[in-house]
């Protein structure tokens, strides 16, 4: 990557114009022709640097729930459980990670029932039974924007708020379902992104363009861009931080943990006698040591030792979330 291709991925992870045009939009921030941005957008794409380019929802404002799930696998039976865990759509990551608890992976489902329903079927296929419920009590931080200067570890999007438990479900008409669906999956590299889609619901590419206005300051689309592969950009490792703290201490240290730009989510969870751990914290760098000085800054700025690091190991599955499927 030059130096153009960097700043061309900085900005359009975040600030991607929702624009009739934006390519022509981005073109002008560097003196060049909207087909030269997407000549090098087509080019990261081929290189495997961006993932796709599209809408980021918030599962809980379109009505769907999710939650993290840590299992107890053995050794010898972990990529088979892996490849059953892996044929549910619902599930988007799945990791393993250097733990007891070593198959960790994320559940979405479009109602509550649906989602015990799954995680009930997951452990009948697999005779397992250890497995930790982890939903989110509380969001802290969320939002991954790996930034490709030079000097830069890594920034971050922020958002802090208290973790509705009773979330906010917005109602949605047949043709926002299908914008959703369309805007959800990857959008083309042409001149006019927004046009085929706006013909393929039978809407004018105006309405598609003011609708994912609306949707993105109404928090329904957390974010509208390009997605990364974090390992092709030099984020090689990512190590979950688990954290013992108190009650009265989680809202104070969990904005302390917020600040610190490496760390991109941050989340109450429950915890279980065998697993005391209830601030999670995500944190990204270039090397295994970076992360652990991470790690240890945060430890002296809380003032809190009694934590783990867990890191990935291997990759068995990163996915976007697709919803307003059939099968719902």
């Amino acid at each position: 990557m030059d130096k153009i291709d960097k700043q061309l991925l900085d900005i359009i992870q975040s600030k991607f114009p929702i624009n009739k045009r934006p390519f022509q939009v981005l073109a002008k921030e560097f003196d060049l022709t909207d087909e030269e941005i997407i000549f090098r957008l087509c080019k990261l794409k081929k290189e495997g640097i961006i993932r796709r380019i599209g809408a980021v929802f918030n599962s809980q404002s379109l009505g769907y729930v999710s939650t993290l799930l840590a299992m107890k696998v053995p050794k010898q039976r972990v990529e088979e459980v892996a490849n059953t865990i892996n044929s549910y759509t619902g599930v988007t990551h799945n990791y393993l990670r250097d733990h007891d608890y070593n198959l960790w992976f994320t559940l979405t489902a479009s109602s509550e029932k649906k989602l015990h329903s799954i995680i009930d079927e997951i452990k009948a296929k697999t005779e397992i039974s250890k497995l930790l419920f982890l939903p989110a009590i509380r969001l802290f931080k969320i939002g991954v924007k790996f930034s490709l200067g030079e000097s830069a570890i890594g920034s971050w999007e922020t958002r802090v708020k208290k973790f509705e438990t009773e979330t906010q479900k917005h109602e949605f008409s047949a043709k926002e379902i299908s914008l959703i669906k369309q805007i959800q999956g990857d959008i083309l590299l042409e001149e006019r992104p927004f046009k085929k889609i706006a013909n393929g619901i039978d809407v004018s590419e105006k309405w598609v363009v003011e609708k994912i206005d609306e949707l993105k300051r109404l928090g329904i689309i957390r974010r509208f861009g390009a997605i990364l592969r974090h390992k092709e950009v030099g984020f090689k490792f990512n190590a979950m931080g688990a954290w013992i703290v108190s009650k009265e201490r989680v809202d104070e240290v969990g904005r302390i943990m917020t600040s610190f730009e490496e760390v991109s989510h941050c989340y109450e969870r429950p915890t279980y006698p065998d697993w005391p751990y209830n601030l999670f914290t995500m944190i990204h760098g270039r090397s295994q040591e970076e992360c652990e000085d991470v790690a240890t800054a945060i430890s002296e700025a809380i003032g809190i030792e009694n934590y783990k690091l867990l890191y990935s190991t291997k990759e068995f599955k990163k996915a976007s979330m697709k919803y307003f499927l059939d099968e719902d």
